[in-house]
Order: C-alpha cells, then structure tokens, then sequence
C-alpha cells in the first residue's frame, strides 16, 4: 500500500487556518460529459443491490500556501459525485487537472498514550475493513460557499464517539496535511486528547464496526495480527507523538 505524503507539518490552533474560495476550473465538455455517463453507471450499479449513492455540495482543493504560521486553503465548491468519479472510482481515466479533490479532516484522538482508530465497516465506499481515523470530507450547504472546518469535525467526532468538545482536554490542534495517494485527496490532521475516565466507545452508524488503541510501536510489533491501516491513519501515528 502506497504511503501518505507529508504537504505540510506542524502545531496550529483552528483559527491558524484560513480559508479562500476560488471559481471551479472549468471542465472540457467531454470530460464533464464522461464524468456524468460513469456517476450514472455506478448509480445503476447501485440501484441493482437496493442502494442509493449519495451525491451533495463537497470543498475541494485548488492550492494552499503555508506562511507566518498560518495555513490557507483555496476552495472551490464542488459534487461529491465528481470527487468519486474522478479520485476514486476511475481516477485513471482523469488527468490531474481534471480531478475534483474533496478536502479530507480527520482527528487522531489520544487516550493514555495510544491513538483511538475506528475499523471501517464492510459497506462504506472506500477503504472497507481498515483502521482509520474519525472524520469526513468537508461538506456544503446547498448553493453555498463555506464551511465552519472545527464545527464540522466536532459534529463528525459526537456522531461517530458520542464525545463533546469538554471530553477533550484542549480545543483539537491542527498539525498539517497529507496527501492521501489512493483517493488522490488532501487530508487535514487534526490531534485531540480524550479526557482520563471517559469513556470511548462507538455511536450507532454504520461506518465503523469496532475500536482499536494503538501506539506506534504496536504497529510495528503487532503487524501480523492487525487488520490494515489507512495511510493517513498510518503516517499520523507516525508523525503525532501519541
């Protein structure tokens, strides 16, 4: 598995991260024309098995530029069906300037020294039946052009943990972006430490179906026995002194 690229690294509050929204590239009309032939065949695909693919407003990523301690995004609004088609699902088939890549957050929550990662369930779309850490992509409002980055991780983090922002010690820190190389998408890593006696357990849904704490060390020695790790689960071990 290929591994996660460091963009950029360091310790940053959430108000060190700023955002700029920018016009979305233009597609040529073949492309856009072949991006909405393959949404429509994996939505027949999905209908055949009684599913139904979810399609909304997502951020994805024109640039970014890491000066004065802060760290800003230039965003475009864009569909999670884009982000599928051409990051995930047949990115082959896309040049790189024709790719439409959703801005990942994710959070490695800490307790007494081991980094809390959640096993992915057999239905999610990508990366089934991996330890990974808790978060999402960033999602719009519809018709709209924002988006509230630390309110949107701590909504992700109580639906997934039932845990609040007073179950953490400190306010979550911002410690860079990786380059996540199979989803071809850039991925915000936030850390949080959870309160000593609270208890970590998982919410109702249906992306993850168990919990695993691990240290760095234990990937090393437990390997074997461990199911697989996300590379930007892998490479935020790594790089977060848990």
């Amino acid at each position: 598995m290929q591994e996660a690229e460091k963009l950029v690294w360091g310790r940053w509050s959430a108000g060190s991260l700023h955002l700029e929204w920018v016009a979305p590239p233009e597609l040529p009309k073949d492309v856009r024309q072949l991006i909405d032939q393959l949404w429509k065949v994996e939505g027949d695909k999905a209908a055949a098995r009684g599913r139904v693919l979810f399609d909304g407003p997502i951020a994805a990523l024109a640039g970014w530029e890491h000066r004065d301690a802060a760290l800003t995004l230039r965003l475009y609004p864009a569909r999670y069906s884009e982000f599928q088609i051409t990051c995930v699902r047949h990115a082959d088939r896309f040049a790189d300037s024709f790719r439409r890549p959703a801005v990942g957050s994710s959070i490695l929550l800490t307790q007494g020294g081991q980094g809390i990662l959640g096993l992915r369930s057999k239905s999610v779309a990508a990366y089934a039946e991996h330890l990974h850490l808790f978060g999402g992509i960033l999602t719009l409002a519809e018709g709209t052009t924002g988006v509230d980055v630390m309110h949107e991780l701590q909504r992700e983090i109580h639906e997934e943990l039932g845990l609040d922002a007073s179950d953490l010690i400190t306010a979550p820190l911002l410690c860079g972006m990786l380059h996540e190389p199979n989803l071809h998408q850039p991925e915000l890593v936030w850390a949080g430490a959870v309160r000593s006696g609270r208890t970590v357990d998982l919410a109702v849904n249906h992306e993850h179906s168990g919990l695993m704490q691990l240290t760095p060390a234990d990937v090393q020695r437990k390997a074997s026995e461990l199911p697989p790790i996300t590379p930007v689960a892998r490479a935020a071990l790594e790089l977060i002194h848990v």
